[in-house]
């Protein structure tokens, strides 16, 4: 797990260039997902968000295989690659700047720090290191799970949402009304101490319904959690001996299971 680990930290900490680019030139909305990216993962990328100009229509990429951005038009012309390997992330920031400002796309906030603070994971001193394959396959396996997942509990559900990691957290989620009564949140997070894993979860969100926690069955693979934070996880060490199709399968079981109990509770 420690290669899916160490990828997740490195492309977090990129990832807020990314950030920074939605925050500077994406229409604000209140819930902060105008900031958010998509990971790509037929493509084996992770998406910013498209960006408006007098000059055209843009979107700002992390290639995960060699950890460039790569800015793109609105067919997916590429039009300019930054690489990030060997430079500085001052480095790169300051080349994409001048390279958007070259589009017509330039903000006085665009060198700030954003509005969220996230660990420096000890990357912020030296030159950006590339990850390996080994890495990067591990992270492409993991958030590739998590991508299937949560389109699979949106068509079991029937609901409409993106699909997207956030960037203060950096967890791939997704937030939906099942009705006006209860809310769910499902998606993979990044490893933390109170999972001491990375870990898939669930979680309710209601203001007419209190759950009775107490009384939901854990899982033989996953739990309930009752303390700050409520709701169900299911850690990825779980899954570190399936292949994709049985990994997705257990995903699927957990989340089915979970909501099901949350359910029990509306009756």
């Amino acid at each position: 797990m420690q290669d899916y680990y160490l990828a997740d930290q490195q492309l977090h900490w990129l990832c807020q260039l990314l950030a920074k680019v939605n925050r500077s030139f994406v229409n604000e909305k209140d819930d902060d997902s105008h900031t958010n990216f998509y990971y790509d993962h037929s493509h084996e990328r992770i998406m910013g968000r498209w960006l408006e100009s007098n000059n055209g229509t843009f979107i700002l990429c992390l290639n995960l295989i060699d950890q460039s951005f790569e800015l793109f038009d609105k067919h997916f012309n590429s039009l300019w690659l930054v690489s990030s390997n060997g430079k500085s992330i001052h480095e790169v920031e300051s080349q994409i700047g001048s390279a958007l400002g070259d589009l017509g796309l330039s903000d006085e906030n665009w060198n700030k720090a954003m509005h969220y603070e996230i660990p420096n994971y000890g990357l912020t001193k030296g030159p950006i290191e590339r990850l390996s394959e080994d890495q990067v396959e591990a992270w492409k396996k993991y958030r590739g799970l998590a991508n299937y997942a949560c389109m699979d509990l949106l068509g079991s559900c029937q609901a409409d949402s993106e699909i997207r990691i956030w960037p203060h957290h950096f967890d791939t989620g997704v937030y939906f009304q099942i009705n006006d009564d209860l809310g769910i949140g499902f998606g993979l997070a990044m490893k933390d101490d109170m999972a001491n894993d990375a870990y898939f979860y669930l979680s309710a969100y209601a203001d007419s319904i209190e759950f009775d926690y107490s009384k939901f069955r854990t899982g033989d693979d996953w739990e309930w959690k009752n303390a700050e934070w409520k709701g169900a996880i299911k850690k990825i060490g779980t899954l570190s001996s399936f292949d994709q199709k049985a990994a997705l399968e257990a995903i699927n079981d957990f989340s089915k299971s979970a909501i099901e109990q949350l359910y029990s509770q509306l009756a």
